[in-house]
C-alpha cells in the first residue's frame, strides 16, 4: 500500500519544474552539434513514464526518479563550473525544486477501523463520482474526433487565408502572425470561456477537477495545452488507468474531461 498522497498543486510543480528541465536539456542538445536528439527522447519519455508511476503511488518509481534527478542534477551542476555554460545551472535547479517536492510530499494517515468504512458507491460504465454527483466522461474516440475536427478547422482557416493574401509581399509576416495567434489562443482561451468548435461538436467540455461544474482558470489551461502539445498522443496513455479517464494533461492541469448533454 503506498505511504503518500500527492497534492494537486505539488504535483503540478513537479510536472512544470520538469517540463521546463525537459526543455532546456533538448535546447541544449539540438544546439550542441554532436548532441544525440533520439537518446534525449527517450531520457525524457523514461522521466514522464516514472512521473506518471509516482502520481500513481508507486513508491519505488518516487525513489529512483529522486535518485536518478538528484545525480543528474549534480553532474550539471560540476559541469557548469567546468564550462561555465549557464544552461546548466537553471537546468539543475528544476530538477532539484522536483526532487524536494517529491521528498516532501504528504503521509497518508491510518486507514479507519472496518466497522467505520462506509460502503463504497460504485459508479455505472461510462461515469465516475465525484462529491457524491455523477458525471459522465467521453470515449478516446470521441475526444479524437473533436481534436480531428478542431485541427481542419485551423487548416481550412490557414489555407484560406494563404489563398486570399496569395499575392501580398507580407504573406510569411501574415502568415507565422496568424499561425501562432491560432496556436497559442484558440483552444486554451475557448476551452475556459466554453469549449472548442470541436468539442461544442463532440459535446465534451474541459472543467476544473476538483469541481466539474466550473471551468479550469488561464493558468491550468495554457499549462494543460502545454503538457499535451509536449507529450501529443503519449498524454493520452494514462486514461484507461484512473476512474476519471483523465490524460496526463488533465492531471497536469488539474482539469477533467466531461460529456454534456447540451
Amino acid at each position: 500500500m503506498s505511504s503518500y498522497y500527492v497534492k494537486p498543486k505539488r504535483f503540478l510543480l513537479i510536472v512544470l519544474s520538469l517540463l521546463i528541465a525537459e526543455l532546456i536539456f533538448m535546447f541544449m542538445v539540438m544546439t550542441l552539434g554532436d548532441g544525440d536528439l533520439f537518446a534525449a527522447l527517450i531520457k525524457s519519455l523514461v522521466v514522464f513514464a516514472l512521473l506518471y508511476l509516482f502520481y500513481r503511488q508507486k513508491n519505488w518509481a518516487r525513489w529512483i526518479l529522486m535518485i536518478g534527478l538528484t545525480l543528474f542534477a549534480l553532474l550539471c551542476l560540476f559541469a557548469a563550473l567546468d564550462d561555465v555554460d549557464l544552461f546548466l545551472i537553471p537546468l539543475a535547479v528544476c530538477y532539484l525544486i522536483a526532487v524536494i517536492a517529491m521528498f516532501t510530499v504528504d503521509k497518508i494517515p491510518p486507514l479507519p477501523s472496518v466497522d467505520a468504512v462506509e460502503p463504497e458507491v460504485v459508479a455505472e460504465p461510462g461515469t465516475f463520482i465525484l462529491e457524491d454527483n455523477v458525471y459522465k466522461y467521453p470515449t478516446l474516440l470521441t475526444r479524437y474526433k473533436a481534436l480531428l475536427i478542431d485541427g481542419l478547422l485551423l487548416l481550412a482557416v490557414l489555407t484560406l487565408l494563404m489563398v486570399l493574401i496569395d499575392e501580398s509581399e507580407h504573406r510569411s509576416t501574415i502568415m507565422i502572425a496568424t499561425g501562432l495567434i491560432l496556436f497559442l489562443g484558440y483552444e486554451p482561451l475557448l476551452t475556459i470561456s466554453s469549449s472548442t468548435i470541436g468539442q461544442r461538436f463532440m459535446k465534451i467540455r474541459v472543467r476544473s477537477f476538483g469541481d466539474p461544474s466550473r471551468p479550469i482558470s488561464v493558468w491550468q489551461s495554457y499549462f494543460r495545452f502545454l503538457v499535451k502539445g509536449f507529450l501529443g498522443w503519449l498524454s493520452f496513455l494514462s486514461i484507461n488507468f484512473n476512474p476519471q479517464h483523465r490524460a496526463i494533461h488533465d492531471m497536469a492541469g488539474n482539469s477533467v474531461m466531461i460529456s454534456v448533454d447540451e
